[in-house]
């Protein structure tokens, strides 16, 4: 089930929001007013603006972004970055540079124009909300201050942390530059942020800091996976004897033919030995026994090529619960995220003994 909708395409890219992100709207509406209003509006259209800023810079060296997802606390691009150390320090730089590049230009207009100054508290105070350029040019100039200075800070996989991985990984092996860069950020940022969090009343930075916290040992995860998994095919990590059953066959029957071990995938074949999907053994009900195999046998399923390489279908594998493996447009096998995980522990094992 899809956790946000589509509300635009801009350069090619799907702008998203997630359901937090429209609750959290819903919730503040009858609260903000006018000014709150505002400036939540100002925030999340600089987080998009600064989300499209390291999308674009991606398309531009050709890495692909199907998706931006406006969440709780900020923005996501859903965008695949090479282990290429340099491209990500480009990538990772190019949202605060064009938060630093909005708070450069508001800064000139405000000193060209000798405009009266404007405080950060009464920007954001209703009472002294006024709807004209002043008080509006102040609002993104702070706003993209913090934004900037927010994404700088070196905690992984924040912008700042990106970085850091970025400049370690060219002086050491991938793996272990990202390892130390999410050190940093759950050894010593995201405590410190969580500490101020609370000590300051702000519940937002402290909630913000234990999502980055968890979100960077994700991260970190991943680039293991990858790791372990180099150089191996998606056939390579599946299981390949995948048993075959008779769509017309009653559910009852095949239940009582069943052995004490047995799959819990079974790809289900109809007349002229065409596939009719896949059973899910563990899906079936005692309410089912009636039912012919084929009806419920699902083709619900993604589809992936026996030859791709595992590193670069982790996507794929990890948010699917069964993939069908394919070579030369016959079935190879199956994978399950089970299957990566044990494929991932001895794969990594061989590696640490070699």
């Amino acid at each position: 089930m899809a956790s946000s909708i589509r509300i635009a395409r801009i350069f090619g890219i799907n702008i998203e929001l997630h359901y937090s992100f429209i609750l959290l709207i819903l919730f503040l509406l009858p609260v903000l007013g006018w000014a709150g209003l505002f400036f939540f509006a100002t925030v999340f259209t600089f987080v998009l603006l600064h989300e499209l800023a390291h999308s674009l810079v991606a398309k531009a060296f050709g890495i692909p972004v199907d998706k931006i997802v406006l969440i709780l606390f900020g923005g996501v691009a859903n965008v695949e970055v090479p282990e290429k150390p340099k491209l990500e320090l480009v990538m990772a730089a190019a949202g605060p540079a064009f938060n630093f590049l909005v708070v450069l230009v508001c800064g000139l207009l405000i000193y060209t124009t000798a405009m009266p100054y404007i405080s950060y508290m009464d920007v954001v105070s209703p009472e002294k909300f006024t709807f004209n350029g002043r008080y509006a040019t102040y609002t993104i100039l702070y706003i993209n201050l913090l934004l900037g200075l927010f994404n700088v800070v070196p905690g992984f996989p924040m912008d700042g942390g990106r970085v850091l991985r970025s400049m370690l990984a060219l002086k050491m092996d991938y793996l272990r530059a990202t390892e130390l860069s999410v050190s940093v950020g759950q050894r010593f940022i995201f405590p410190l942020l969580f500490v101020v969090g609370i000590f300051d009343g702000n519940v937002i930075l402290a909630l913000i800091s234990v999502v980055l916290f968890v979100a960077s040992g994700g991260e970190l995860k991943m680039v293991k996976l990858k790791n372990a998994l180099r150089g191996l095919t998606v056939a390579d990590i599946s299981v390949r004897n995948i048993p075959k059953v008779d769509g017309s066959m009653r559910t009852r029957d095949f239940v009582d033919s069943l052995e004490k071990e047995f799959e819990t995938h079974y790809i289900v074949y109809g007349e002229g030995g065409r596939v009719q999907g896949v059973l899910n053994t563990t899906e079936i009900r005692s309410k089912d026994f009636d039912k012919q195999l084929s009806a419920l046998a699902t083709q619900d399923y993604e589809i992936l090529d026996a030859s791709r390489l595992a590193s670069d279908s982790l996507k794929e594998l990890l948010s699917n619960d069964f993939i069908l493996v394919v070579s030369d447009k016959k079935v190879a096998g199956y994978v399950t995220p089970r299957n990566v995980s044990e494929a991932y522990k001895f794969h990594r094992l061989k590696k640490a003994i070699r």
